[in-house]
């Protein structure tokens, strides 16, 4: 029987253990189902549930890893937001409109990530055509704060914040506008990232068609995580045009022409690291940084006891709301 702290472990962990068959996709699918079924109920994070589906690649992905054939991200459990065409699985944005929209093609993003291995275990909840700051909608209702069920987890990509922060995923695929991916994260106390735009391609994002420019220009799509090294690892996978994306055809041909140089096949993408600009930039990022830190250190002696255990800690160290029996 798994422990289960994996629940709350990192994806890059997670795939070195099913990397060294120390455990296996079939086990780790089924404890997150299992836990999806005890914790879903209060946060209606996660909406459509795909667990069959989710059982048999699990098994596929075991026979896979076992011949050393695993891909990147092999019999990883993952959940989407349901702003993204899912193929066969219903798809909806939280719009009455696409309530009953099953379509035949995965989204550019969710088709990247199932190449690579990932599993998905279902789609996550947004606000009406995510178009806000919080996470109801008239098909699915309203979803919960894991740290506290009266709060929201914001929006629009909150049902996705939710189930990571609450150990129902280790990964999730989300999309921002104006906040969509960053105001969740940091309401759920999780990590996301918000690339630049068109980084990746929005084929599939709903609702379908060509946007207007000022959109193409601000949307993206990016991974959601509790750990920032899982956030490179799985934008990795993501990064790169396609033909077919909206945003590219929004633009007139000469500046999409201009922007496929924005795109080359580099190595990958480091968060966090000096090897995405040039080594003078990031030496005069650092030397401020050291500078910053030493000017705005405070003695620990200087910091009251009562300002330590503050509210935001107390919080943390107890248990969360969705956990209570």
């Amino acid at each position: 029987m798994l422990d289960d702290a994996l629940l709350f472990a990192s994806a890059t962990r997670l795939l070195g253990l099913l990397r060294a068959r120390e455990i296996s996709a079939a086990e780790l699918v089924g404890l997150h189902l299992a836990h999806i079924e005890r914790v879903n109920p209060r946060l209606n994070a996660i909406v459509t549930l795909t667990a069959e589906r989710a059982r048999a690649e699990a098994a596929a992905a075991d026979r896979r890893l076992q011949s050393g054939d695993g891909r990147p991200l092999e019999g990883l459990p993952v959940t989407i937001k349901d702003a993204f065409a899912t193929a066969g699985v219903r798809s909806t944005d939280g719009c009455k409109l696409f309530e009953s929209f099953v379509p035949a093609t995965d989204a550019i993003p969710v088709e990247r990530w199932k190449r690579a291995g990932a599993i998905m275990l279902g789609k996550t909840n947004v606000p009406e055509l995510s178009y806000d700051f919080d996470c109801e909608n008239p098909v699915f209702g309203r979803s919960s704060n894991p740290w506290d069920l009266a709060r929201t987890p914001g929006g629009s990509s909150g049902g996705e914040a939710a189930a990571i922060a609450s150990g129902c995923s280790p990964l999730g695929l989300g999309s921002d506008l104006a906040g969509s991916i960053r105001m969740p994260s940091h309401f759920c106390g999780t990590a996301g990232l918000k690339p630049t735009t068109q980084a990746v391609a929005r084929t599939g994002h709903l609702p379908l068609g060509i946007p207007p420019l000022t959109l193409a220009l601000m949307a993206t799509v990016g991974p959601m995580a509790r750990y920032v090294e899982d956030l490179a690892l799985a934008f990795n996978l993501l990064r790169g045009p396609h033909p077919s994306d909206p945003d590219r055809r929004a633009h007139s041909p000469t500046r999409v022409s201009r922007s496929k140089s924005a795109f080359p096949p580099a190595s990958p993408t480091r968060i966090g690291s000096s090897s995405i600009c040039s080594p003078r930039t990031a030496a005069v990022a650092s030397a401020r940084l050291r500078a910053t830190a030493s000017a705005t250190s405070v003695p620990r002696s200087a910091v009251s006891s009562k300002k330590t255990r503050g509210t935001c800690r107390r919080r943390r160290s107890s248990s969360p709301a969705w956990s209570a029996t």
